[in-house]
């Protein structure tokens, strides 16, 4: 670990604040000061509000109409009640829960108690800074010597635990954290969106938290990911470097620690760590489910076995001490790097298609469809030039302008055609495009290329158009595979695509849906998260000797 941990995991005690719900607040858009203006009595009075109050309370009820506000005093009157209910809640330690001792090293043996002495100390070098709510006061600690020393004596002390939310509620960045990054950049709570009455200001002043890079190989069809210094573009590989918006994206706030026991999978996401289950076949028992939901085994030490297809729900998750303690440990020995992570990435389990989108994807297809048959059209005479051309005992300057002449004539008297047809009008567009390839779009491009190369250049491209008819025919007849996403295709590479993207996606699918490398290459780069990965991230202790791992968990096990 490091002085800055994240987020580590997504379930149970979090500490309530003054705007933000428990996703919210993970995701660092709750903060103690509310950034709604009404401020508001119990009895909503307007005599509590000041100028600038009124004034913007206009202006929302002006836009959202006469209502606006009303509900937001109503919750401000019920917050004590809120605030009480939820500090009410306190630790369930293991040792309380039924058969929890048992689970526990025993503190009357030497042995496990200098184990969980030094678990503490691990916890207090590596975990504390970011894991404790009792930070160190500025003024007295400033040197990271002196930090260390606070959070060591604070551990050991009898009443670390006390009133401790074991976070310090404050907002790491994806690029810091290392895991998923889906959940930091929704939009939900940014300036002008719809909760954006109840994020603080300063989570919308926080910054963009600058470039990320990504990588990603293929092999037999499926997408994995790699670290991206060891990435070969020449090889395949493909990076992408992304930039988070900003506007309070791309943060998450230190979750609590608190019966962490009981609380696997870990992450904000619940990624890492398998699930403990109950088989429905009770000849099966208890088993394993792999996180993902495609592989299963009885035992951790047995090899996992691929569940058929299709998936059932076949299991329940076991809700006993003994089923949390057991997920508790896979989960922190893949955390510190005691056992293997996945490095899974959601994938579609069958053949399917995205029938939601049909009706966009139907309005949008005509258009890009014919923008293809276009852009095909003018591909293949690049070709053409470019065959005719290669064996010509010209200098390369040479070729490449007489190239540039030649397209850029061809792509002029392309424009003209396609400006003439309606992007429902298909069949007609082939037809006049064929005829053109077979007649006056020789001729251009042969004028076009000049004199020296006119009648050569024309009698090479005079199949053009049956070649060109051929592969339109084949291209329009793809259409109907369109929404069709095959097996193993990462979920996550259509999901995280904005509305403002699908027409470039439909171009994609139609140009490389056969090649799964160039689309997933496609999608990534147009995708509003291109982060696939979901168990990834927040690597802190990784370096630890497998001793102090071993204690850190003994230790983990009791808060």
């Amino acid at each position: 670990m490091s002085l800055k941990t994240g987020p580590i995991r997504s379930a149970s005690t979090w500490p309530c604040s003054a705007s933000g719900s428990t996703s919210a607040a993970r995701a660092g858009t709750g903060s103690i000061r509310c950034s709604t203006p009404a401020r508001a009595t119990a009895s909503g009075r307007d005599s509590e509000l000041t100028d600038a109050d009124k004034k913007r309370r206009q202006e929302l009820r002006d836009r959202y109409g006469p209502d606006v506000g009303k509900d937001w005093a109503e919750a401000h009157r019920r917050n004590p009640y809120l605030l009480a209910y939820l500090a009410s809640y306190t630790p369930y330690h293991l040792k309380d829960a039924p058969g929890g001792k048992a689970l526990l090293l025993d503190e009357t043996k030497q042995d496990d108690r200098q184990r969980l002495e030094n678990g503490g100390q691990v916890f207090a070098r590596e975990c504390a800074s970011c894991h404790s709510s009792k930070q160190p006061m500025y003024s007295l600690v400033r040197t990271e010597a002196q930090r260390k020393e606070y959070f060591l004596n604070s551990v050991k002390a009898a009443n670390f635990r006390d009133q401790n939310t074991l976070s310090d509620d404050v907002r790491y960045s994806v690029r810091e954290v290392g895991t998923n990054m889906a959940r930091a950049l929704a939009t939900n709570a940014v300036d002008g969106d719809v909760w954006a009455e109840v994020s603080s200001q300063d989570y919308k002043a926080l910054p963009p938290v600058g470039r990320v890079r990504l990588a990603y190989t293929m092999d037999k069809g499926r997408l994995s990911a790699i670290e991206p210094e060891k990435a070969n573009p020449a090889n395949g590989d493909i990076v992408v470097d992304f930039m988070p918006p900003g506007g309070g994206r791309g943060y998450y706030r230190t979750p609590s620690l608190i019966s962490l026991w009981a609380t696997a999978p870990y992450f904000h996401n619940n990624a890492l760590g398998d699930y403990y289950v109950v088989w429905t076949d009770q000849a099966k028992g208890k088993g394993w489910l792999s996180n993902d939901g495609t592989r299963w085994r009885a035992r951790r030490e047995d090899p996992w076995q691929t569940r058929p297809r299709p998936y059932e729900i076949d299991y329940r998750f076991d809700p006993s001490v003994e089923g949390r303690v057991l997920m508790f440990q896979d989960g922190v020995e893949k955390l510190l790097s005691l056992q293997p992570r996945d490095g899974w990435i959601k994938v579609v389990p069958n053949d399917c298609h995205i029938a939601d989108l049909k009706p966009l994807f139907q309005h949008l297809l005509p258009g890009v469809l014919a923008d293809l048959v276009s852009d095909h059209l003018l591909q293949l005479v690049g070709a053409e030039v470019d065959a005719y051309l290669k064996d010509k005992d010209l200098p390369d300057a040479v070729k490449k302008e007489v190239k540039a002449r030649a397209l850029a004539a061809a792509a002029d008297r392309l424009k003209k055609v396609r400006d003439e047809i309606k992007p429902g009008e298909l069949a007609a567009l082939k037809e006049q495009l064929v005829e053109l390839a077979k007649d006056k779009l020789l001729n251009v491009v042969a004028d076009a290329a000049g004199p020296g190369h006119a009648a050569a250049l024309q009698s090479a491209l005079a199949g053009l158009h049956m070649r060109f008819s051929v592969a339109a025919e084949k291209l329009l007849a793809g259409q109907e595979d369109l929404l069709k996403v095959p097996a193993g295709t990462p979920l996550n590479l259509y999901f995280n695509l904005g509305a403002g993207a699908l027409p470039f996606a439909i171009k994609a699918h139609l140009l490389y849906r056969n090649d799964p490398r160039k689309l997933a290459e496609a999608l990534l780069n147009l995708s509003d998260c291109p982060d696939l990965v979901e168990d990834k991230g927040h690597t802190y202790g990784k370096d630890l000797s497998p001793r102090d791992k071993r204690d850190l968990i003994e230790y983990l096990k009791t808060l």
